[in-house]
């Protein structure tokens, strides 16, 4: 009967540890009963771990060398034990969050090299990668003049099965996308106000006078100002606006679209629903 091993000591020599899983390796091969080779595998697991972890201790060593250090050392010891190794990207220069986005990318099998790219910062390439996960086509917007939020913008839209040519515009703001992304939704013709002459201003409350079915066709023009559409609005759904109030004081674009004010995409957590759109905790 092979010789059983009730508790296996992990030798700090990183030679040993590989003389030891090669003899364990022999003892699992003859083990002619359950009890032995469960004995025997389960030593032979926790010497390889602690090889990989020797190896790992190594190689860590070896890039403080090239002067890595801190959360880029760390961010690529986790891609290690996770076998996958950063450091090409850490020599190129990327920073320790772009090395996190890269890492989850690989992590989940998508083409990083469609983010793995200097000129894109780490919340860009937490976009392009959640893209990735939902099968869009990231290469709408995996560009480096849109930024992070106007990118989340664009893949929504992807998701929802929008026309998102009718906002993928850097000129745009991510608020501005959001409204013509909103009008998509509801079947309005954003060609009305899908336009760089208007302001955020006059894009939502366009949107939102054409989604009452009001007559824009006074007031879809650049040189009208939002006041003056905001008064028309507030008029057709029963509210009244003194002659000396500013209307536009008593309009907030987050309480009429549901938008959490001071938005923040959490690409960490990914808290999305199934269409795309991020959860916002209360």
């Amino acid at each position: 009967m092979s010789e059983s091993i009730p508790e296996i000591q992990i030798p700090e020599s990183k030679g040993k540890i590989m003389r030891q899983i090669n003899a364990l390796e022999m003892m699992v091969k003859e083990d002619t009963n359950d009890h032995d080779r469960h004995i025997h595998e389960t030593a032979l697991n926790d010497l390889q771990k602690a090889l990989k972890q020797s190896q790992i201790s190594e190689s860590l060593e070896n890039y403080k060398q090239l002067g890595i250090d801190g959360e880029k050392l760390n961010e690529i010891k986790v891609g290690l034990e996770n076998g996958i190794d950063l450091l090409p990207y850490a020599i190129k220069g990327f920073d320790a969050s772009q090395l996190h986005e890269i890492h989850l990318g690989q992590k989940q099998g998508v083409n990083t090299e469609a983010y793995a790219k200097k000129e894109f910062n780490s919340l860009q390439m937490g976009i392009i990668r959640i893209g990735l996960e939902h099968r869009v086509d990231v290469s709408v917007y995996a560009k480096p003049e849109y930024d992070g939020h106007q990118m989340d913008e664009i893949r929504i839209g992807l998701i929802k099965g929008l026309d998102v040519i009718c906002y993928a515009n850097p000129n745009f703001s991510w608020q501005q996308m959001f409204i013509i992304q909103n009008g998509l939704e509801k079947g309005i013709d954003v060609s009305i106000f899908a336009k760089e002459e208007f302001d955020q201003s006059q894009m939502e409350l366009l949107n939102l006078m054409l989604s009452r079915n009001m007559d824009v066709s006074k007031y879809a023009m650049p040189e009208v100002p939002a006041e003056e559409m905001a008064r028309e609005y507030f008029k057709d759904i029963g509210i009244s606006i003194s002659d000396n109030e500013n209307p536009l004081e008593s309009f907030d674009f987050f309480d009429h679209y549901n938008k959490t004010k001071g938005e923040k995409i959490d690409i960490e957590n990914d808290h999305r629903t199934d269409d795309g759109d991020w959860e916002h905790e209360s």
